[in-house]
């Protein structure tokens, strides 16, 4: 499923492969495009840069549009929410809880996190720490290591074939 984008069309990029496959896909048709079977007649190469450079233009007041639209929807749902809540019967205490439809917590877990790969890459990496330097007490270190020659002790006590070489 194809998600919408979020952010402005330069904020996004697609993956390289599907990037290539699509430029390379309009720059034959555009000027190979030639065959038979069709009415399409290939075009110079002042054309296919003019056309590239008019879509370019183009696609910023595309994307104030889409955020429009998009702004548009989300006052209508929200306006058709508020009417339903309103036209909705007063619930009585002894009635219960209320029966509603929600979003499971790994849907919303993956809409947060994935729905803009650019900023869950960013984010993911300030979460690591990616850049900064590691700093780790003696102590620590030497405790660490302690558990690790524990473990590939007892490893070794399982398996004694792989001690003999």
């Amino acid at each position: 499923m194809c998600e919408p984008a979020n952010g402005f069309f330069f904020m996004e990029r697609p993956s390289t492969a599907l990037l290539g496959a699509f430029c390379t896909a309009q720059l034959i048709i555009a000027k190979y495009g030639n065959w038979g079977f069709t009415k399409i007649q290939g075009i110079s190469g002042g054309w296919i840069g003019s056309v590239w450079v008019w879509n370019i233009l183009w696609s910023l007041p595309l994307d104030w549009i889409k955020f429009a639209m998009k702004a548009m929807v989300i006052k209508r749902l929200r306006e058709r929410r508020l009417r339903q809540q309103a036209a909705a019967p007063v619930q009585r205490e002894t009635d219960g809880v209320p029966i509603t439809r929600t979003q499971s917590r790994a849907a919303s877990i993956h809409e947060s996190l994935y729905s803009s790969r650019v900023s869950f890459i960013k984010r993911a990496a300030r979460k690591v720490g990616f850049g900064q330097k590691i700093s780790m007490k003696p102590e620590e270190l030497q405790r660490f290591s302690s558990i690790q020659a524990q473990r590939v002790g007892g490893t070794l006590a399982r398996n004694p074939s792989r001690t003999a070489a």
